[in-house]
């Protein structure tokens, strides 16, 4: 509040009253406090749009341009290319393809996060169950360069989370861990109690580590801490901060400690779920698949409208299945699945033509509760999964899947 006050005098000089004029400035400084949250607001925007344009004017097109030239000298027959230059020029494509979808899904939910997409959908969840989801989809990756990837997470560690979330975190720690450290390394995940009813979750590394001024800057938009892996791979620099989003969504804080050419550990805290019974930590080698079930003479129906992804299917399920059906419309897959009850399992995709795949596994429920079926798609929102699963789906797959989450959810639901 803002008084003005003007004394009125004599013409001798005697004061003869004071005119007083008060203004109230409340609402102009609050007006003032907005413009300045909005001026932040635009700031930060604006670096999530620099940020955003960078990764597609070079983390994206740089492995898709490769990808481009590799294919079109394979497809050259002029060349001459010996077995040993085609099966190079194959890996080479294969690692392109992998930068391309890991960096697409990133973007994706990124994007989510800043219009608001993402849901929030918090459950009492198995830690080491999603640990071990996200070590299979990156072993390949990590046998390449060979690197050993150790679990040291109890298989009764139980945690409030979303769980979505929390694979996206620790597929990005763990994807990065790998991008950083030398062929021969080691990575091991762990897990341990901490203040507040909390789990503190590690990710270490046995890689290159980093300065202090890179470690400084990791989690922020308008920092560049962009940097090739040991083995030239590209990185965006968007997996952390999607990292701190999510973590900080589930009212968890995350750290790096790191020293050059020693390693890295990166550690995120998140609600602990109280367990009755408690057990000591037990570590397992993800390279370990003896206790797993032969799979054999299985009856698979795949329900796919691309030829490509349904020959890539074929290829993964050949040492496995007895007999392969083929549908390219929900449909057709209804009436194979009733004129063959002895098939076992479906791989459904979700979108195909005339009908898609969530009406035919509603359909086919009504003849055949019993029969697995698990969707396929590259839809990545959080609720497409829960979506399937409502429609009679036994569980969900997203596009492209490596073969060890493959096998593995068959392990789960098929018994034969």
């Amino acid at each position: 509040m803002d008084t003005l006050k003007t004394a009125y005098l004599d013409y001798d000089g005697t004061q003869i009253g004071i005119l007083g004029i008060s203004r109230d400035i409340t609402e102009r400084k609050e007006k003032e406090q907005i413009i300045i949250l909005q001026n932040d607001e635009l700031q930060k925007l604006n670096a999530e749009k620099d940020k955003f344009f960078s990764i597609i004017a070079h983390d994206l097109r740089g492995p898709m341009g490769l990808y481009m030239q590799l294919t079109e000298l394979l497809a050259d027959k002029e060349l001459g290319l010996s077995t040993d230059q085609v099966s190079e020029m194959i890996a080479d494509m294969s690692k392109s393809a992998r930068n391309t979808f890991n960096l697409l899904v990133n973007l994706l939910e990124w994007s989510q996060i800043g219009r608001g997409h993402s849901e929030f959908n918090p459950q009492r969840i198995d830690l080491n169950k999603v640990s071990t989801e996200c070590i299979k989809i990156l072993t390949e990756q990590a046998r390449e360069k060979g690197i050993e990837l150790v679990d040291k997470i109890s298989n009764e560690t139980k945690v409030i989370a979303d769980k979505n979330m929390l694979q996206s975190v620790i597929r990005n720690l763990l994807s990065n861990a790998i991008k950083f450290t030398r062929k021969g390394g080691k990575i091991t995940i762990s897990a341990k109690t901490a203040e507040n009813n909390q789990i503190l979750v590690s990710v270490e590394d046995t890689g290159i580590g980093m300065t202090e001024d890179l470690r400084n800057n990791l989690f922020r938009i308008d920092s560049n801490t962009k940097r090739a892996g040991t083995q030239g791979e590209q990185s965006a620099g968007l997996g952390l901060l999607l990292c701190k989003e999510f973590v900080e969504k589930q009212s968890g804080k995350i750290r790096v400690e790191s020293e050059e050419e020693v390693g890295s550990v990166f550690s995120f805290t998140i609600p602990f779920a109280v367990s009755s019974q408690k057990k000591n930590a037990i570590e397992i080698v993800v390279s370990d698949d003896n206790q797993r079930r032969t799979l054999k003479n299985l009856n698979i129906l795949i329900a796919e409208d691309d030829e490509i992804t349904a020959k890539i299917i074929s290829i993964m399920v050949k040492g496995i299945s007895s007999q392969v059906f083929r549908a390219k419309t929900g449909g057709e897959a209804v009436e194979i699945c009733r004129n063959h009850p002895e098939i076992d399992l479906v791989i459904m995709d979700i979108k195909m033509p005339a009908m898609n795949g969530l009406e035919a596994t509603r359909q086919i429920r009504q003849f055949n509760p019993k029969i697995v079926i698990l969707a396929e798609s590259t839809f990545v929102m959080p609720s497409d999964r829960e979506i399937a699963i409502e429609a009679g789906c036994n569980d969900y797959l997203l596009k492209p899947f490596a073969w060890e989450v493959f096998e593995g959810m068959i392990q789960q639901y098929v018994r034969k």
